[in-house]
């Protein structure tokens, strides 16, 4: 058995891949039970998102999306660290039990940072059509997602507003030097 044995049987076959399943799901679970967005899905639904959503590995220094791109799938960070840049400038890392790539899919838009595996990280993906399904079916689910947005694109804001400043500042003490 040790050595896969048990698998010459049908039964005993089916029975591993079923307990390899749930193995799955209850790792799946126990993941997404930290992220907030998934709170609002009711119990009837948890089911749904759990066959939806797909295990995916990214190493150190590897690209998730770039900004510009279509948003096509959104990602939950299981472990590791992923660093956002805009223009080319990190402006925020994320780490377990993040969610990112939630804008594009809501808007409809591009991409608005790229992200970058800092480290080896782990993720969910959950593609746009899944997304869509899921929005539609679940209003609290939308409402959470317009939520989260809502608040990213404050969080971008704020950032474009101090990075502004500090250039207005930064371009004073030049003009002062100069003079």
């Amino acid at each position: 058995n040790a050595h896969g044995g048990f698998l010459r049987k049908s039964a005993t076959t089916v029975a591993w891949f079923a307990q390899k399943k749930k193995q799955r799901q209850i790792e799946i679970l126990r993941d997404l039970s930290s992220v907030e967005l998934f709170q609002s899905i009711p119990d009837a639904a948890i089911q749904d998102l759990v066959d939806l959503v797909k295990p995916v590995h990214f190493n150190r220094d590897e690209t998730l999306f770039k900004q510009g791109d279509q948003g096509e799938d959104l990602y939950f960070i299981r472990d590791g660290e992923v660093d956002l840049y805009q223009e080319g400038v990190k402006f925020k890392s994320l780490t377990s039990g993040s969610i990112l790539g939630e804008m594009s899919l809501l808007t409809g838009g591009s991409r608005s940072a790229t992200a970058k595996a800092n480290k080896g990280v782990h993720c969910l993906m959950l593609r746009k059509d899944s997304f869509d399904q899921l929005r539609g079916e679940y209003p609290d689910f939308d409402r959470s997602v317009r939520n989260i947005v809502s608040q990213r694109i404050d969080e971008l804001s704020q950032h474009w507003r101090a990075k502004e400043q500090a250039d207005e500042e930064w371009a004073e003490r030049a003009t002062k030097t100069l003079n």
